[in-house]
């Protein structure tokens, strides 16, 4: 580099150009592009004691009212949710729902229906669909919607939680399909009642055979309230 000018000048400007030379970061300054593809120095960055409003931008005020709105719409910090999962699930299913990618999901199923079970959807979402998955089962292409309508016919009876991997099965393969037309495509429907009571008559009130063989269309605990009494 060379430098022309005063000895004072001169040697003052090649001190700068040394120091710059020596800077380890970049340093906080405006800089202008020259039509020769370098740039030059025009003014340092401005510091936090230079910030100001914006003087085309009118002010908002922020009101008490503001405030709660915002407030009561914030997302529940990580305890809070771990909490709330563990006052459905239990501290072991709970934390592993939390965990995972599903815990939206489950959330969205558990509040669409009170009557829901939050036990059954958690154990699908985390070992029925996952198992399913590794068999080659088409699960990926379901959408919320479809496992909606899958626990809410469940809450209603429709059929037993046992039959669920063989519905969410067919219903991979035949995404077109409710829950309700896979039930009955699948011959799963929910035996009960005086039809139940019945088949345990037929069965001679064997709990052991009457699981063997009507496994995914009967509820084990009331199969064994009709024995007992």
């Amino acid at each position: 580099m060379v430098v022309t000018d005063e000895d004072e000048k001169s040697w003052s400007a090649l001190r700068i150009v040394r120091n710059r030379a020596l800077l380890l970061d970049v340093p906080k300054e405006t800089r202008r592009a020259l039509p020769n593809g370098t740039s030059a120095y025009m003014r340092p960055l401005p510091g936090s004691a230079r910030l100001y409003p914006e003087t085309d931008v009118p002010p908002v005020r922020i009101t008490a009212g503001r405030i709660d709105g915002i407030r009561k719409r914030l997302p529940l910090m990580p305890d809070e949710r771990l909490r709330r999962l563990e006052g459905r699930l239990g501290k072991e299913l709970a934390k592993k729902m939390f965990n995972s990618k599903e815990e939206l999901t489950f959330e969205f199923i558990v509040n669409t229906n009170q009557k829901i079970e939050p036990q059954i959807v958690a154990v699908t979402l985390q070992d029925t669909i996952v198992n399913l998955r590794r068999e080659g089962a088409k699960v990926d292409l379901m959408t919320v919607g479809h496992l909606q309508d899958l626990f809410i016919e469940c809450s209603k009876g429709l059929f037993v939680k046992a039959a669920i991997p063989e519905i969410l099965k067919y219903m991979s393969e035949n995404l077109g399909s409710t829950c309700e037309e896979a039930v009955e495509k699948l011959g799963l429907k929910k035996v009960s009642g005086e039809e139940l009571l019945k088949l345990v008559e037929e069965e001679g009130r064997d709990f052991g055979a009457i699981m063997k063989k009507y496994r995914l269309k009967v509820d084990s605990k009331e199969v064994k309230e009709i024995i007992g009494k």
